[in-house]
């Protein structure tokens, strides 16, 4: 495992540690479709939340949600809307964006949180 797959993976486990706190459920991680991957399905109060996880050093020049790019949120958004058909979901739904930024000096975390993260307009007009 690289160094990018590590710190992904430390990113969906802080992520996952998150929202246990926060009382949701967790439905599954890395689910794969013909459209691409779900880092983290969970569930609380009736609704279904897709969380697209992005974990960056701060040694770069990006940030978690500017590494969110339209391309991303597109793929993103057809992979949960296949997911949601081939599994026939019939629960509320929305997308929640977990970014993380690591320190790679002192080892220490940031994490933000947002539900129902709003997509660029261009990513549903283009469909």
């Amino acid at each position: 495992m690289n160094q990018r797959q590590k710190l992904g993976k430390l990113g969906e486990k802080l992520t996952l540690d998150y929202l246990w706190r926060q009382g949701f459920s967790v439905w599954g991680k890395n689910i794969y479709n013909a459209y691409g991957e779900i880092d983290i399905l969970v569930s609380r109060e009736g609704i279904l939340h897709f969380v697209e996880v992005k974990t960056l050093s701060t040694m770069g020049m990006m940030t978690p949600q500017a590494n969110f790019t339209v391309y991303k949120q597109r793929r993103l958004y057809l992979t949960v809307l296949a997911f949601i058909e081939e599994n026939n979901i019939g629960y509320d739904w929305q997308i929640d964006f977990c970014g993380i930024s690591v320190d790679n000096k002192s080892r220490c975390a940031k994490l933000s949180y947002t539900q129902n993260v709003p997509l660029d307009e261009r990513v549903i007009e283009e469909l």
